[in-house]
C-alpha cells in the first residue's frame, strides 16, 4: 500500500478526517490501477474521482477558514489551487504520455498528502478546536 491512514493525520474532526481518508482510499485506487495496468478510460475515470472529491474536501476546510477566520487561510486555499492545477494538467496529455503522467502524479500524491496531511493541516486543528469543531 502506498497509501495508508495513519493517526497521526487526524485533525480531530471526524468529518474532515473522514475526507482525508476518503482522499487516501482514492488514490490507493489510482496506485494499484497503475500497478494492475487498468485501462486509460478506468485510470481517468479515478482521477476524476480524485479531481471531484478534492474539490468537494478543499471546500469543506475553506468553508471552516472563512467561518472562524483561520489566520492561515490564503496560504492553505493557494495549496489548494496548485494541488487542482496539478490535477487539471494530468488530463489532456498524450496517450502515450499518460502511463508517465499517472506514476509522476502518484509521487506527487504521496508527497503532497504526507505534507498536507501531517503538516498543513495541522495548523488549523487548534482553531478548529477552539470553535467547537469535533
Amino acid at each position: 500500500m502506498a497509501f495508508e491512514w495513519r493517526d497521526e493525520f487526524s485533525v480531530q474532526v471526524k468529518e474532515i478526517d473522514d475526507q482525508h481518508k476518503n482522499l487516501i482510499q482514492i488514490s490507493e485506487k489510482l496506485y494499484d490501477g497503475l500497478y494492475k495496468d487498468m485501462s486509460k478510460d478506468d485510470l481517468n475515470a479515478i482521477l476524476t474521482e480524485l479531481m471531484d472529491f478534492a474539490k468537494l474536501h478543499f471546500q469543506t476546510e475553506e468553508k471552516y477558514f472563512d467561518m472562524f477566520d483561520f489566520e492561515h487561510a490564503l496560504e492553505h486555499k493557494k495549496e489548494h489551487e496548485l494541488f487542482e492545477q496539478k490535477l487539471k494538467s494530468m488530463f489532456g496529455v498524450g496517450s502515450d504520455q499518460h502511463i508517465e503522467a499517472s506514476f509522476e502524479l502518484i509521487d506527487f500524491l504521496e508527497d503532497w498528502l504526507l505534507d498536507h496531511l501531517e503538516k498543513k493541516d495541522q495548523e488549523y486543528v487548534k482553531c478548529f478546536k477552539e470553535h467547537g469543531l469535533k
